[in-house]
């Protein structure tokens, strides 16, 4: 018996020796990407997020949702998304014509980086909005809930490339925020160029969960908890009812030091009624606007 054992284990010994031996390829980006989405879903009946806007324009203007009934698709870019913890549970799409969010009840989509292409099918999704800024998710107390990752799974398509060549939009520049439109432009990727956070001194943070306000910042709790879920900073030279930076204390960067001076914020600037609040995605998100020429230091 010991004879038997003892063959029987250099046979497996063997076998796994033979295994490692081999030329293992490198799994494609494509392959990983497999398994996310619906590879079947098909651009049947393509809108624009501009003509998806204008579909469901009862619903947006009125903080409401509604179920869409056909088969309905929208395509573009994600140019947002909660990997760095400031878009919670929310993935940022934008296309030639405009920018919608789609609410997920999933954390840290890092299989939706920024500038992968999407094919989302709406069909059985609910389109409106949240205080006017247009949405795409499931139905919660009438108004636009989040999807479960099943839902979600089931009606998007990762599209591109297959070599997983990722896209990312050029943000538009803004010197002044009366350059953009509230209908439009809400949702889009932006650069603030030049301004400066009123509160920053160089020792304030983006997202205290105490003190460390400014006149003009406001803290935002929960209704049930009190604890602090948002802290939006105010903009000098800028009323806060036209224009906040707006960071959750689960960002990655809400206990960093806010830059001081003049600075150069890249993010998702969506609407809250009349007032615009820019999502910054990571802390390198923001720069200097004047930064210090080493040649003269």
């Amino acid at each position: 018996m010991k004879t038997i054992k003892y063959i029987l284990l250099a046979l497996t010994t063997l076998c796994i020796a033979s295994c490692m031996d081999k030329d293992w390829e490198t799994p494609s980006l494509e392959a990983g990407m497999e398994g996310y989405g619906n590879k079947n879903l098909q651009a049947s009946n393509l809108k624009t997020i501009a003509e998806l806007k204008q579909l469901y324009k009862t619903e947006i203007d009125n903080s409401g949702a509604k179920k869409v009934t056909d088969a309905m698709q929208i395509q573009g870019v994600v140019t947002g998304n909660d990997n760095g913890g400031n878009l919670y549970n929310q993935v940022v799409i934008q296309d030639e014509t405009g920018a919608i969010i789609v609410k997920l009840s999933q954390s840290v989509l890092q299989y939706l980086p920024v500038g992968q292409k999407v094919l989302v099918e709406l069909k059985d999704l609910y389109v409106g909005s949240y205080n006017k800024q247009p949405q795409i998710g499931g139905l919660y107390n009438g108004g636009i809930g989040y999807l479960d990752r099943y839902t979600w799974a089931d009606h998007y398509k990762i599209t591109g490339d297959a070599d997983g060549t990722l896209y990312p939009v050029e943000p538009i520049e803004v010197t002044n925020i009366n350059q953009l439109n509230l209908e439009t432009d809400c949702g889009k990727l932006v650069t603030l160029k030049g301004f400066t956070i009123e509160a920053a001194d160089g020792k304030r943070t983006y997202a205290p969960t105490k003190g460390g306000l400014g006149p003009n910042d406001r803290a935002i709790t929960s209704s049930s908890t009190g604890s602090v879920t948002a802290v939006t900073r105010a903009f000098k030279g800028i009323s806060n009812s036209t224009l906040v930076l707006y960071t959750s204390p689960y960002a990655d960067f809400a206990n960093q030091i806010m830059l001081a001076g003049e600075v150069n914020i890249t993010g998702v600037i969506t609407r809250y009624r009349d007032t615009w609040q820019i999502y910054m995605r990571v802390i390198d998100d923001i720069e200097s606007a004047n930064p210090t020429d080493p040649a003269v230091e």
